[in-house]
């Protein structure tokens, strides 16, 4: 009997898609008196389960261990790579969930491909959720040499909390993403992809296509049209994004879309700052605005009608007022928006509770008047919190993800480890003093201040607008 329950607890572990068939025959089994018998109906059992195979295969959870992506054994042996976790999801016909392991993933960590394309296989559209919940950044990059990732019609997928980095599609379309099935993309960066075809950082490119893109930054990525988003068929829900810094090499540099064959679904967005030799740096293409968007020169996009849209033109561009890509908080790297940024409280975020780095949102400046019909939200997928000036972060290296997390928004600031006078703070006051003797140097309209050479008693001047005096 001791040897039966044995076998009852190892094959149980195995066996878990069929665990319900395998339990009734090892229930049958345990009541035998000799293992002969049991042997017997052991392989009844084998023979039941794979019969219902299919039936009642239950969802599967994988955890992501190392960030190789050169093994090939699976992930029940040894390491389990994304690309192993993946194969393992696409062969499961139930929604699959995959996790990082954050006893690996306590630093910043890049999975580096190797070879190949990330292929999500058409399962029957059982959706693939690889989700990030270690606190780091993890960020998955082609190397400079492959596109990250193909979403082929019939699947489906939804990405939370990464970085989609450095992918080449050579003249192809859709370097970061590639999209003919079903994507989800929430509180993501996707940088430093770079397609000679279109669609740099992602590509909707099918009838039945579909992407919901919320509370992510698309910056710094190259294309001949959609340096950093096309959608060419398909359907694209575009809410609280910021999409910027991204370059078409033809035309449409932030957003390109043609002028029918796709529906593009646009609120609370910003696309401002990109580049193009083309008429329509920013936007190209027809559009379905549902209000709330800051498109910094609107070129020959058709679409952005709402009231509460505000649309620069060549002549009279609008400046978003961004930081530099840079991690302000989070996993993912965002532009922050600086102070006077027409972006905030313009927005709207039906739904949300949080940006992009999981701080609150909204967060309302009652000396902002909000948008009409708004909530108070900031354009964009970055919320800035509390009201005054959004401190600056320093800038982490454009598309890598080596660096540690940086602090959450704080800047407290001392007369010798800051590069601001204790007590001061930039550009949103005026009258301040430096005591007696203090020193300071204006770098730019844009900086703070830093310790250089004393100053005498009784010093007064004026600097970029505001009383200096010692």
């Amino acid at each position: 009997m001791s040897q039966s329950r044995n076998l009852q607890r190892t094959y149980s572990k195995k066996i878990t898609p069929h665990y319900h068939v395998v339990k009734q025959c090892l229930n049958a089994l345990i009541r035998r008196r000799t293992i002969a018998i049991a042997c017997v109906l052991l392989a009844v059992c084998f023979v039941a389960a794979t019969a219902t195979h299919g039936q009642d295969t239950p969802s599967a959870t994988f955890v992501v261990n190392t960030n190789l992506d050169n093994e090939t054994d699976g992930c029940a042996v040894g390491l389990c790579t994304l690309r192993e976790a993946i194969t393992a999801a696409n062969t499961n016909a139930q929604p699959d969930t995959i996790n990082f392991d954050p006893a690996f993933f306590n630093s910043a960590q890049t999975i580096t491909l190797v070879g190949t394309t990330i292929t999500f296989a058409a399962d029957g559209g059982n959706l693939t959720s690889i989700v990030n919940t270690t606190g780091n950044p993890i960020s998955i990059s082609g190397g400079g040499t492959l596109p990250v990732m193909n979403v082929v019609a019939g699947s489906s997928i939804s990405l939370d909390r990464l970085g989609i980095i450095n992918g080449n599609s050579g003249t192809f379309a859709g370097a970061g993403i590639f999209i003919a099935g079903s994507a989800s993309i929430n509180n993501c960066t996707v940088t430093g992809n770079v397609a000679g075809g279109n669609g740099g950082g992602v590509q909707v490119n099918g009838a039945a296509a579909s992407l919901n893109l919320t509370n992510s930054t698309i910056s710094g990525n190259t294309a001949a049209t959609g340096g950093g988003l096309r959608v060419f068929a398909g359907t694209a829900n575009v809410f609280n994004n910021t999409i910027s810094n991204n370059t078409g090499t033809t035309n449409g540099g932030g957003l390109g879309n043609p002028a029918t064959g796709s529906t593009t679904n646009i609120r609370s967005t910003i696309i401002a700052g990109n580049n193009s030799p083309g008429a329509s740096p920013d936007a190209l293409g027809n559009v379905a605005s549902q209000g709330f968007n800051l498109i910094g020169n609107v070129g020959a996009a058709t679409g952005f009608t709402a009231a509460t849209d505000q649309l620069g033109t060549a002549a009279a561009p609008i400046n978003a007022m961004l930081g530099t890509l840079a991690s302000n908080g989070g996993p993912t790297q965002t532009h922050a928006l600086n102070t006077g940024s027409p972006a905030i409280d313009k927005g709207n975020a039906p739904g949300l509770n949080t940006d992009q780095r999981g701080s609150t949102r909204p967060v309302d400046d009652p000396s902002i008047p909000n948008a009409a019909g708004g909530d108070g939200s900031d354009i964009g997928s970055f919320e800035v919190q509390g009201t005054g000036a959004t401190p600056t972060a320093s800038p982490s290296p454009t598309n890598t993800a080596t660096a540690s997390p940086s602090p959450t928004n704080t800047a407290t600031a001392t007369p010798t480890a800051s590069p601001c006078m204790s007590g001061y703070q930039p550009t949103t006051q005026t009258g301040q003093t430096i005591p007696a003797g203090g020193t300071f140097v204006p770098l730019s309209d844009d900086d703070d201040f830093v310790v250089d050479v004393p100053l005498p008693a009784g010093f007064a001047s004026t600097v970029y607008g505001l009383p200096v005096t010692s």
